[in-house]
């Protein structure tokens, strides 16, 4: 299994919902819709923060540190 490839991510992603609701992923496929996926990103990207914050372990490629992003934006609209 690739986890690049999208068929992964999305088996990856069900089983994630089924473990956190406490069901078999065939009920994620037959009840969960785009709001369930949201909560759950949000909530496994909110955990990821704090745990990288409390651990002083860098923030993953995939997220991007709060002052950084502000730098970026200052930089794009020319204020630096």
């Amino acid at each position: 299994m690739d986890p690049k490839k999208a068929d992964t991510r999305w088996l990856l992603l069900i089983d994630n919902l089924a473990r956190t609701y406490g069901c078999l992923p065939s009920d994620v496929l037959t009840r969960a819709d785009s709001f369930d996926i949201m909560v759950l990103d949000v909530a496994t990207a909110y955990r990821q923060y704090q745990n990288s914050k409390e651990n002083n372990i860098p923030l993953p490629d995939h997220m991007v540190d709060q002052d950084k992003l502000e730098k970026r934006l200052r930089e794009a609209r020319g204020e630096v």
